[in-house]
């Protein structure tokens, strides 16, 4: 019975226990987030599992700077301090396999920091030059405040219902087919990039319910706006804006295009002018707006336009 116990004890504790309060990468023995000796303070020879919505993670200058998870991981806030220098990679990966990072306060927002000393990329959700099949989930609304001299890059699929705010004068960009469908904001000082070959996914419901990419910062937009328009209103002339180009310092670059998450491709009809039927109306959106409109049908707008004459031609005969 003692051996029994004896070996369930070193079970439990080479499974590690959910690990909380500030962790700060140093990289002693290996780039595994998992591994205990990777971090300060030491957590002994043992696997450790980093699942706590107190967890802070610092990544600090350590010669280990690439990084993956093994194990999926829940953390509150991730910093890359002054002291790490050079490209900084986090895969979301064990191997081949899927681990996702997921960012859960439990209080108020996660954050995600890169100090202003902090130099080169830095790169989540690739290790080496393999994209991670892992997610960035979103459980609380992400502040992220960049003010170090790299790109800050979200290769992998940000996914959640929660909110991101950018802040600082860094560059970050988001890479992947993201679906989570909060708000994004980009504040002034602050640059945005929607890179190429990536998304951003939009739920549009009645008439100026959906989310948004608002603020005041840079926004580039050259990637996919992905539409669910299943439960859009339907009316003539109800409308949603999806990028507040009043405020922002926006640029549609060439692979910029709308797809319907049930329909397919938008048109673009003119030059920033895209359009599709679905739910038996036309959906318009102009990049000069920002705005996503229901829209006549061409059929409908030439039965207005023959009405409209022929009551100017009946008043102008009673008229004679």
């Amino acid at each position: 019975m003692k051996k029994i116990v004896w070996a369930v004890g070193i079970a439990v504790l080479m499974a590690g226990v959910a690990q909380a309060g500030t962790l700060t990468w140093d990289g002693e023995i290996d780039g595994r987030w998992d591994r205990g000796e990777n971090w300060d303070p030491n957590n002994g020879t043992g696997l450790v599992k980093i699942n706590d919505t107190t967890a802070d993670i610092k990544i600090a200058g350590t010669t280990q700077l690439n990084q993956y998870l093994r194990s999926a991981a829940t953390i509150r806030s991730l910093e890359f301090t002054d002291t790490n220098v050079g490209l900084t990679q986090i895969g979301l990966n064990s191997g081949e396999l899927a681990r996702n990072l997921t960012f859960s306060a439990d209080s108020g927002n996660s954050t995600l920091t890169v100090d202003a000393l902090a130099t080169g990329d830095k790169a989540i959700g690739i290790y080496g030059e393999v994209v991670s099949l892992g997610t960035v989930n979103l459980v609380s609304d992400l502040d992220i405040t960049h003010n170090g001299t790299g790109e800050l890059s979200f290769y992998s699929v940000i996914t959640g219902s929660r909110d991101i705010t950018i802040s600082g004068a860094g560059v970050t960009a988001f890479r992947g087919d993201n679906t989570y469908t909060g708000k994004t904001t980009v504040n002034a000082g602050s640059t945005l990039n929607l890179i190429k070959g990536g998304a951003m996914s939009f739920t549009i419901g009645t008439d100026g319910v959906n989310n948004s990419i608002l603020g005041s910062g840079t926004l580039s937009l050259n990637n996919e706006f992905l539409l669910d328009l299943g439960a859009a209103g339907t009316t003539v002339g109800e409308s949603w804006l999806l990028v507040a180009v009043d405020t922002l310092d926006e640029d549609y670059a060439l692979r910029f295009k709308l797809t319907s998450s049930a329909n397919g491709a938008f048109t673009e009809a003119s030059s920033g002018v895209w359009s599709i039927n679905e739910n038996g109306v036309d959906y318009e959106f102009a990049e000069s707006t920002g705005t996503l409109t229901v829209i006549p049908e061409p059929a409908t707008l030439g039965l207005v336009v023959a009405a409209g004459a022929s009551v100017l031609f009946i008043r102008r005969r009673f008229m004679l």
